[in-house]
């Protein structure tokens, strides 16, 4: 049975869902460090603690766009499980299993995974490229033709005017 391992680390469209994840934290820090300077302003403390926290704030974001920075995004498939990680955030990876799965759904730009228990995993891929979105779903529906688990694929409702 055929499997596959599709890099998404070269894309382009990394380079801007990081820079969003860096946007989303530097805002967080900021908020946060908003909050701890009015709490240390009403009460009344301002000495060295101040600064000691602010540096613990802007070493944690550093160390959390440093390890963003090293995620490494794919999607793998085998006979076995569909493995993928796509957020910068997580550290292990999600896997389904194919025996738990009953159909799948091939979207535009989304999979839809629907289980056995009644229960969807649904994988939004949006943010990648034409040709890799393209090859990530023929390769999932390639793989769910050799084990016997249907596939449908969307329609694209449009509206006339």
């Amino acid at each position: 049975m055929g499997s596959f391992a599709i890099n998404l680390n070269k894309t382009s469209e990394k380079g801007d869902r990081y820079r969003r994840f860096l946007l989303i934290i530097s805002l967080i820090l900021v908020g946060i460090l908003g909050v701890t300077y009015g709490i240390f302003y009403l009460i009344g403390i301002f000495n060295e603690w101040v600064y000691v926290i602010s540096a613990f704030y802007v070493a944690a974001f550093v160390y959390i766009a440093f390890n963003g920075s090293k995620t490494a995004l794919y999607i793998n498939g085998d006979e076995t499980a569909l493995e993928y990680q796509l957020g910068f955030y997580r550290r292990a990876p999600i896997a389904i299993l194919w025996q738990s799965i009953k159909k799948v759904k091939l979207g535009p730009t989304y999979l839809a995974f629907y289980k056995r228990s009644g229960k969807r995993k649904v994988i939004y891929l949006g943010w990648l490229p034409y040709a890799k979105l393209m090859d990530v779903k023929n390769n999932i529906e390639t793989l769910c033709k050799e084990l016997g688990i249907e596939t449908q694929h969307a329609e694209i409702n449009r509206e006339e005017e």
